[in-house]
């Protein structure tokens, strides 16, 4: 988190090798079997900040809306297949985030001067973020039970928030629903050649 002039490539590789790469590659393993079984559960800890970007997390929001296109595109074709994929919406995890937001400073970034705009502005947001990410912090174990939940589901949706405000961002941001229409559509496009 922070201005994205002070990023490093480095920073930002491993930020997407993390969020994006990993998922690409572990999905790549395990869809053969699945196809050959035609059946099978794909569920990706996604994040609100791939639904709604949020100031000076450009990086992390880019590599969590990335998530988002992957799942939503693969969505219709695996249906095809009777795989079901989703994805999961948390907002703020009870974590020790100041000290992991600390601690995962890029290390190469460019150090801002005191007296840099950027730098006041961004110093600022955090102070008027962190009362409100505190109070709609969910625990670990929340999280969890809304995961279980989705891979446990016989009709799975496209997204899951993980509490009520999650799942309110999630619907507002498509208009009223969880961005599964255009994926619904797709695989109506689709299902006649997935029975040939």
């Amino acid at each position: 988190m922070g201005p994205l002039e002070e990023m490093t490539m480095t920073h930002m590789r491993n930020m997407s090798e993390t969020n994006i790469v990993g998922t690409f590659r572990m999905t790549q393993e395990v869809l053969p079997p699945m196809k050959q079984q035609k059946s099978g559960r794909i569920v990706s800890i996604s994040s609100l900040a791939g639904i709604n970007g949020f100031p000076f997390s450009a990086v992390y929001s880019a590599s969590k809306f990335a998530l988002e296109g992957f799942t939503e595109s693969l969505h219709p074709e695996l249906k095809c297949f009777n795989i079901k994929i989703s994805t999961v919406c948390p907002g703020p995890v009870i974590t020790s985030f100041k000290d992991n937001m600390s601690a995962n400073q890029d290390p190469e970034a460019k150090s801002s001067d005191a007296e840099n705009p950027t730098k006041k502005l961004f110093t600022g947001a955090i102070a008027a973020m962190m009362p409100h990410m505190k109070s709609a912090a969910q625990t670990s174990d929340e999280i969890a039970d809304v995961i279980i939940d989705c891979i446990k589901a016989e009709d799975p949706a496209l997204r899951y928030g993980t509490n009520e405000g999650t799942s309110k961002r999630v619907t507002d941001r498509f208009g009223g629903g969880i961005g599964d229409a255009a994926a619904q559509n797709w695989y109506k496009m689709l299902e006649p050649a997935s029975k040939i």
